[in-house]
């Protein structure tokens, strides 16, 4: 005679399936409309502690949640575009070198916009070589900086030193425009 015992009584467990998301991407703009994020999203069955990728039919009845949104929305700032320096003024002795400088509109922006930077330079100054057709460059104690508003107008010192007296003019040119802003 045998002895029959009942077991595995409970019920199977069914599995599930669910919607499955991973992390959103980096928004496609840093600012401005049109931006967007994207992330995947798949059907998944957990049975018996294991999750595997099923056909997305599996999950019907359960609306899939959005693989895309909108990101960024923000107006971007205003900036300042700057053109090309062009070429010095002079082909020898102290010149100016130009450029354009503007506000730039965003692409989103209405119709006001400021732009909140400084501004940069329009203009600024170049030495190109002396116009003196003698002048020699000379590294030498005498044709130094202490000397120059004292020496460089004396027509013989001057042609000895006239690179140095040169260079000492467009910096002392711009040492007094500066002085004169601060004022």
């Amino acid at each position: 005679m045998s002895i029959r015992k009942p077991c595995n009584e409970e019920e199977c467990p069914s599995p599930r399936y669910l919607w499955e998301t991973t992390g959103w991407q980096r928004c496609s703009k840093r600012c401005g409309a049109g931006g967007i994020q994207t992330r995947s999203v798949q059907c998944v069955r957990l049975y018996n502690g294991t999750q595997t990728s099923v056909r997305s039919s599996r999950c019907q009845g359960m609306s899939p949640p959005p693989v895309s949104k909108t990101c960024n929305q923000r107006p971007c700032p205003a900036y300042w575009k700057t053109g090309k320096w062009s070429q010095c003024s002079v082909t020898c002795g102290l010149g100016v070198k130009m450029r354009s400088v503007k506000c730039s509109k965003p692409s989103n922006a209405d119709s006001e916009y400021v732009c909140y930077d400084s501004k940069p330079k329009t203009i600024k100054q170049c030495l190109k070589p002396s116009c003196d057709e003698g002048c020699r460059v000379v590294n030498n104690p005498m044709c130094g900086p202490s000397l120059y508003e004292t020496y460089c107008t004396l027509r013989g010192y001057r042609k000895f030193c006239c690179r140095s007296c040169e260079e000492m003019e467009f910096i002392f040119s711009k040492s007094q425009k500066k002085g004169r802003k601060k004022k």
